[in-house]
């Protein structure tokens, strides 16, 4: 519900039903429920752009998945934590942490969300300058987003591919495509 409210504009809504969830799973002392509610609070702080509260909750979430032995929580925090830190501006830092989060939830076998993850490890890339590993995962996210209609998150790496051509000077329009395909 917090990320639905979110995605119709009303964040503030959002953060308060992620608190409330969060307080319920607390509450009733059901640690699946509290990793499911810390994975989507700290889904919900990244997309609001709050890197304090992302590191927070996903730094929590990896304490209740490392607990439980909760594999894939664990590997969904360890990129949610990545993001915060990506968030901060430290791209180099965030880098390893995403390499290792995508890596786990690989060998989860999960596959949902793969182009949401994809696209933050590509604005890591495009940030510490490595255009070609980040338009390898660009091509991957939107490949995957296509084959599994999984569009939510299309727009982003199309967004993200129009900053990479900007990034690397691409002389023929493709910065335009690229944001374009973004917005339409």
């Amino acid at each position: 519900l917090a990320l639905a409210l979110w995605q119709l504009g009303y964040p503030e809504q959002a953060r308060r039903v992620s608190l409330e969830t969060l307080k319920l799973a607390r509450a009733i002392k059901h640690p699946f429920s509290l990793a499911y509610a810390q994975h989507h609070t700290s889904w919900l702080y990244h997309q609001l752009g709050l890197p304090a509260e992302t590191k927070e909750a996903s730094e929590e979430g990896i304490q209740t998945a490392t607990e439980q032995g909760f594999a894939m929580f664990h590997a969904t925090a360890t990129l949610y934590k990545a993001a915060g830190v990506l968030l901060e501006g430290h791209p180099n830092e965030a880098l390893p942490l995403l390499m290792q989060g995508l890596e786990a939830y690989r060998a989860t076998g999960a596959g949902l969300a793969l182009p949401y993850y994809l696209s933050i490890l590509g604005d890591a890339y495009i940030q510490v300058g490595r255009p070609d590993d980040a338009r390898e995962v660009l091509d991957e996210g939107l490949a995957i987003a296509e084959r599994s209609d999984e569009l939510c998150q299309k727009a982003e790496l199309y967004r993200l591919k129009g900053e990479l051509a900007l990034r690397t000077g691409s002389q023929n329009g493709d910065a335009e495509v690229h944001f374009r395909r973004a917005i339409g």
